[in-house]
């Protein structure tokens, strides 16, 4: 009858607890895995704190391993109304195979959650054997799928992996060749990818070939998790090859940039044996590349022929002799000069056009004439004339693909026997075939090419900076003031007595001073780029990556700047605030470094950072004075409450004594500063010490509840979940009845029973005296 009553009280309490569900699911318990710091706080949270939406901005809170939704959150992963002291998923234990003291809630599969006994309470120990995840759902800690696969037209290898468990960080090495072990590091990342510049194509003297290992770290795992691919760069004759178009290759080929100057940085001179050794093989044949930058095989042409493209197709033209198509000592027309032969019909240095050789290194420009430029006879490539008089019909004919820029002050390529149709009047140098010559990708300024100018090649103060000065935006480090200069570099200066120099942080000074290091910093006018890798909601013993990439010349690509020597000639400035924006000027900024790795307890400790909710301002400069603009970025420090867990006495548990010892661990990163037991709603002090505690408290006779509570030094506050109830029976038990009673007289085996009452409920110890028995 009293279990009736028991349950028939029970019930209106559930009914109610579930109808308030419905009313109001404001506040309560988080057991959401992916909730991080909000899981089992002491005190109640809102729901918008554990389950926020809308999914798209907040998809780290949820999984496969939790909530997949806010909807499926807030019904399976929120117990509204409730206090984390009820609730089952907010019991400590330890979380297997990990090893480490974790809520229920927070122990997701493939992990184990694992019951402290009052004996073990060494999580290594009670761990032994489990978390093993079960077949098919294992999450293995080493990179997956990694290929290493050159970047089109670039002399790059781009290196990707797959992250099946979250590595916190990932290191990157390479040697040279296939089958080789001796790896160097060349940086560690965070990313799923490392970009790698610093590789060589197979040139006859590299091979072009590496060995990639990609080592994963885990936090509390000395394990080392290692994956291995292995890629080629490709030929590089490839380089800056952007398609599939079919192309000749003639010796001349090889002194074209930035070809040219790969070969003189190995040693190799134009002309030279190494050359022919390396490369002759290649002339007069015709290729294209596939996407690997692999040098694909098209057609050879033999002796008595040439190697040329027409549409899309390799054709071997045989070679003529121009000059025979004067028959008679005249002057040819159009189709008996270009009919079949390797000639181009032009204008002369008289008024009658004359028939000219081709030759495989000539280019559009060794056109005179529209009619010329637009035919193409020599398959030279995308040929397009610009006039520079219409009223005398003369102009310049282009390759609307390449860099024409040289020749506003070049006849034409060497060796050409059209060389004398140039005038020194009307093909002069000036402003106007300056602009003619230039095309998308590739501006001229008289005789200079943009693509490799810097500001050391402007003569005169009008054409290093029209507006005399730069200026930048205090706050932001965006120029304001450009010096607009014809190459758009934008941070040129003229100094007096010394000329036209780079000035890229606007403090009207020369930045390349350093005369061993100056014409590479005058070629770097390209700001950093700085990434912070750090969770918007970050914990106290989080690691803050920086993560650098650089463009230091227009040929370079944007790269990692960790493989670069000079990597910590990088600076990286930053201020943070909490309400008011207090930081100021850039260039006040009171916090620099140069590490790439910053823990956010340190930058705590240095006061950069707060506990709570901060805005930080940060930039970098680069060794050649160029500011990046100043990024924002918006950072929660979260401190984790202390894990609270009472080893002893279990919970039920029933004694004959009014005192008893408690014991137990606290686990925090941050100092314990107060701890206290509540025992039947009476708080007393409770000394920590090494994460661990015992005391003795007083009890009274019946159900006791206790439990305890440790605050760190941040203010937040754990406690034991859920409480402990212990129950004191100091009434000894009595019996009802022994059979057969003393003196029982018969037969000659005799059952005994004994009938004992314990209100309490501890539990019996029975000790035997003598009984009478006689046989019958």
């Amino acid at each position: 009858m009293v279990r009736k009553l028991l349950v028939l009280g029970i019930l209106p309490l559930i009914t109610l607890i579930i109808f308030s569900s419905f009313v109001s699911a404001e506040r309560g318990c988080c057991i959401n895995p992916n909730a991080d710091v909000r899981i089992c706080t002491a005190e109640k949270i809102d729901s918008a704190d554990c389950c926020p939406s809308p999914l798209e901005d907040y998809a780290g809170y949820y999984s496969q391993t939790g909530p997949i939704d806010p909807s499926d959150c807030l019904v399976n992963y929120f117990r509204a109304n409730l206090d984390c002291s009820m609730v089952d998923e907010c019991r400590v234990g330890c979380c297997c195979p990990d090893a480490v003291l974790s809520y229920k809630a927070a122990c997701v599969p493939p992990r184990q959650f694992a019951e402290i006994t009052e004996d073990v309470v060494d999580c290594p120990d009670l761990c032994e054997g489990l978390g093993e995840p079960p077949p098919g759902g294992e999450c293995d800690k080493r990179p997956s799928s990694v290929e290493v696969v050159p970047t089109k037209g670039e002399r790059e290898l781009k290196v990707t992996w797959a992250d099946e468990c979250g590595a916190d960080s990932v290191d990157v090495y390479r040697c040279s060749g296939y089958g080789c072990t001796d790896f160097a590091q060349l940086s560690t990342t965070v990313l799923p990818g490392y970009t790698d510049t610093s590789v060589y194509f197979d040139d006859g003297g590299n091979s072009g070939k590496y060995t990639y290992r990609i080592v994963a770290h885990y936090e509390n795992d000395e394990g080392e998790y290692a994956a291995t691919a292995r890629g080629s760069l490709g030929n590089l004759e490839c380089w800056k090859r952007y398609d599939e178009r079919k192309f000749c290759i003639f010796e001349s080929f090889y002194a074209q940039e930035p070809i040219k100057s790969y070969l003189d940085e190995q040693g190799v001179e134009q002309g030279s044996v190494e050359l022919h050794t390396r490369f002759a093989g290649n002339f007069n044949h015709g290729f294209h590349c596939n996407s690997m930058n692999q040098l694909v095989f098209e057609k050879a042409c033999g002796p008595g022929k040439i190697c040329a493209v027409s549409g899309s197709q390799v054709q071997c033209l045989v070679e003529s002799d121009c000059s025979t198509s004067r028959p008679f000592g005249l002057y040819s027309e159009l189709t008996a000069c270009e009919s079949g032969n390797y000639c181009f019909y032009d204008k002369s240095k008289t008024t009658v056009n004359e028939c000219y050789d081709c030759m495989p290194e000539m280019s559009c420009y060794d056109y005179k004439s529209e009619g010329a430029c637009s035919g193409d006879n020599c398959r030279v490539g995308n040929c397009e004339w610009r006039a520079t008089s219409e009223e005398i019909g003369v102009g310049v004919c282009v390759d609307l693909e390449k860099d024409n820029c040289r020749w506003c002050t070049e006849k034409g390529t060497a060796g050409m026997n059209n060389l004398d149709v140039f005038n020194l009047i009307f093909d002069a140098c000036t402003e106007q075939k300056s602009n003619a010559l230039s095309v998308e990708g590739y501006t001229c300024d008289v005789d200079l090419s943009c693509v490799y100018a810097t500001c050391m090649d402007y003569g005169d103060t009008t054409a290093c900076n029209k507006n005399g000065y730069i200026e930048l935006d205090e706050d932001t480090n965006e120029i304001t003031v450009k010096s607009d200069d014809h190459c758009g570099i934008n941070v040129c200066k003229w100094f007096h007595a010394l000329g036209c120099h780079k000035d890229a942080d606007g403090d009207r000074r020369p930045d390349c001073s350093d005369e061993a290091t100056a014409d590479a910093c005058e070629e770097d006018y390209f700001p950093p780029e700085t990434t912070l890798f750090i969770h918007s909601t970050a914990r106290i013993n989080d690691i803050m990556r920086i993560i650098i990439t650089d463009k230091q010349s227009v040929e370079d690509a944007n790269a990692d700047i960790s493989q670069l020597p000079n990597s910590e000639d990088y600076t990286t400035y930053m201020c943070a605030y909490q309400d008011e924006d207090l930081c100021g000027p850039a260039k006040d900024f009171d916090f620099s470094t140069s590490e790439r790795e910053l823990a956010i307890i340190d930058l705590i400790e240095q006061e950069l950072l707060r506990v709570g909710d901060n805005t930080l301002r940060y930039y970098t400069e680069d060794p050649a004075q160029n500011l990046e603009v100043v990024k924002v970025k918006d950072i929660t420090i979260a401190v984790d409450h202390p894990l609270v867990f009472i080893s002893s006495p279990r919970d039920g548990k029933v004694i004959g004594d009014t005192s008893v010892e408690v014991k137990g661990v606290v686990q925090d990163i941050a100092e314990i500063t107060s701890a206290r037991i509540i025992v039947n709603g009476v708080e007393s002090p409770l000394s920590v010490s090494e994460g661990s505690f015992s005391t003795t408290v007083t009890l009274n006779e019946g159900l006791n509840t206790l439990y305890v509570e440790a605050t760190n030094e941040y203010g937040e506050v754990g406690r034991s979940f859920p409480s402990t109830t212990v129950i004191v029976d100091m009434i000894p038990p009595n019996y009802s009845y022994i059979e057969p009673p003393n003196g029982y007289v018969g037969p000659g085996v005799a059952m005994i029973n004994v009938a004992v009452y314990d209100k309490g409920g501890a539990g019996v110890d029975l000790e035997a005296s003598e009984i009478l028995l006689y046989n019958d």
